[in-house]
């Protein structure tokens, strides 16, 4: 299907495009009539820079309205009628990673619905919630994918650990930090947080969001966090005496 014209073929043939399932991410597949040859089945083009293990900061062809309207086109149904979409073919796949190379895509990345707040349980940051963050806030944040951490034993007790922070601090330090999780199965994570190997736990410094510390993946990792919002509730109360 990709060998319309060499120049595509040679540059879809070197760039990481990757064919993912779309079932559950985007209606903008359905909505240009955008199929797959092989079976009609909907996916999804995405570019993974190279060194990228796990789901994070993605560019989908989807995303990309102005690109896909220039590529419709007539394209069969199983009964033999006509149809109109954006055929998945080397010049569309070329034409995304030029645009790609140049810098030139729109970029959206994947956010999950937002969860509405507990106050006994650490927040579920969709990537649009944690983009938004206050940058002058402490963060204490546990990355983990939810499907492959459920039964798993490490998963559920950093999950136990950060839902026992937040209940113990997240009222008494609300205005200065937040402490959450982020589940990249359903969200984009930014490309600075490392994520070769997961569950993971980040501190975000104040005014440092972009350059995260990483901690070593161990439910002990929540008492580092213990001491300081104790010294950051403290401060928080004397501020509100004054």
């Amino acid at each position: 299907m990709l060998r319309r014209a060499a120049k595509d073929e040679d540059l879809t043939g070197n760039l990481p495009l990757v064919l993912v399932s779309a079932d559950g991410n985007d209606d903008a597949y359905e909505r240009y009539g955008w199929r797959f040859n092989s079976g009609q089945s909907d996916v999804a083009v995405v570019i993974l820079p190279k060194g990228w293990a796990r789901p994070r900061d993605v560019y989908r062809l989807a995303d990309q309205e102005a690109m896909l309207l220039e590529h419709v086109r007539a394209l069969p149904r199983e009964d033999g009628s006509p149809a109109l979409g954006a055929g998945l073919d080397a010049p569309l796949l070329g034409a995304f990673g030029r645009a790609f190379l140049a810098g030139d895509l729109a970029h959206a990345p994947r956010s999950a619905p937002a969860v509405p707040a507990n106050a006994s349980a650490a927040r579920a940051l969709n990537a649009a919630e944690l983009a938004a963050l206050d940058p002058a806030s402490h963060v204490a944040l546990l990355v983990a994918p939810s499907g492959a951490c459920a039964g798993n034993a490490l998963c559920g007790g950093l999950a136990a650990a950060w839902d026992a922070l937040a209940a113990d601090y997240g009222e008494k330090v609300r205005a200065k930090a937040a402490i959450a999780t982020f589940d990249v199965d359903v969200n984009d994570a930014p490309r600075h947080f490392n994520l070769d190997a997961l569950p993971a736990i980040f501190y975000l410094p104040p005014n440092r969001h972009q350059t995260p510390q990483q901690l070593p993946p161990r439910a002990a990792a929540a008492e580092t966090f213990r001491r300081n919002f104790d010294a950051l509730a403290e401060a928080i109360a004397a501020e509100a005496e004054l």
